[in-house]
């Protein structure tokens, strides 16, 4: 079963490597999933480059918005179906 994981992310790539990733992998998420990573246009290009080098076809870099409230508003209208 395949399905959707989304998180929100500014300035941690880091810890989302070290914590986040790392126990989807750990508790067989991450390979049962789709992982969309939502980043302000600030932090785009750090982190499509980071995730394009890790060559993982499941993880997604989507060019949201600032500020935790407006992207969650853009993570709904992303996946409004």
């Amino acid at each position: 079963m395949t399905f959707k994981i989304v998180i929100p992310s500014k300035d941690r790539i880091n810890i989302l490597c070290n914590k986040t990733l790392d126990f989807l992998i750990k508790t067989n998420l991450f390979y049962n999933a789709d992982i969309y990573i939502f980043v302000d246009a600030d932090n785009f290009k750090q982190y499509n480059l980071f995730f394009n080098k890790m060559l993982f076809e499941n993880i997604y870099v989507i060019l949201g918005d600032y500020g935790l409230n407006a992207q969650r508003n853009c993570i709904r209208s992303y996946f409004m179906e």
